[in-house]
């Protein structure tokens, strides 16, 4: 399971652990439906307390590498994200600057980097999401539950915020390794059941397993068990404005 977990939180520092499913969408929940702002949210911490939660939240210029926050915008199965590139002067923290946008098609599996976000925006690289720099593929390689049996994890129900949310934990079986015992204990997923068939999953392996739930956050330790990386998806449904629903139209006639 080491093995398993190292390559997952690679995957999570690359930003290509997210899977996506817009094929198999049931009638009951058409692409059109999912619309608005996706929070991505990446945070790394110290360590967990003794039910295996993150705690002591990592700060300063250590953590600016790989904390992320920012807003993208969903339509249907497409999705833009914001290029960020962050800066340092004498080894302090200044500024995020935004560099570009990614558009996915989450069908074709293609992607497209673009300058601005215009409808005539410059197209400076296109390709498949499962190439080098696409990212947000379905290949099941990317997958971080890929390869691990059913028998190894639970899911325990949970409230948060009024809504019951299902936390999956690892089963520790038989595990006479120490490494593999601590990064069982502080890997999880949480899954929302309200949500069906969500195009952007942390883990569309799992969200098969749970009847299409949308897999919205996981926590993965470093391969050392260092720290844990804590990656989310908070979806708000809204409306998008006229011209963003036209560039999304447009952009998605670029990729094809």
């Amino acid at each position: 399971m080491a093995n398993i977990f190292f390559r997952s939180i690679v995957l999570v520092i690359l930003i290509v652990i997210t899977q996506v499913n817009c094929t198999t969408l049931s009638k009951r929940n058409s692409e059109s439906e999912f619309e608005g702002y996706i929070f991505f949210d990446n945070r790394m911490f110290n360590n967990v307390d003794n039910s295996g939660f993150p705690i002591n939240e990592v700060q300063g210029n250590d953590s600016i590498f790989i904390s992320v926050h920012r807003k993208m915008f969903i339509h249907g199965c497409h999705l833009i994200d914001v290029r960020q590139n962050v800066n340092f002067a004498d080894g302090k923290y200044r500024k995020i600057d935004t560099i570009g946008y990614e558009f996915y098609n989450f069908s074709t599996q293609k992607f497209a980097s673009l300058e601005m976000l215009t409808l005539d925006s410059k197209v400076l690289k296109k390709g498949s999401m499962a190439d080098d720099g696409g990212g947000f593929s379905n290949t099941p390689t990317f997958d971080p539950m890929n390869g691990i049996n059913d028998s190894a994890w639970k899911i325990t129900d949970t409230i948060i915020n009024g809504d019951t949310v299902g936390v999956m934990s690892f089963i520790i079986q038989n595990a006479s390794d120490s490494v593999d015992r601590e990064l069982s204990k502080r890997a999880k997923f949480w899954i929302n059941y309200k949500i069906k068939n969500f195009p952007v999953q942390m883990s569309y392996i799992l969200s098969k397993k749970v009847k299409k739930g949308f897999v919205y956050k996981m926590q993965l330790p470093s391969p050392d068990g260092r720290f844990v990386m804590v990656t989310s998806f908070d979806y708000q449904p809204t409306k998008l404005s006229d011209t963003l629903t036209r560039i999304f139209d447009k952009w998605s006639k670029l990729v094809n």
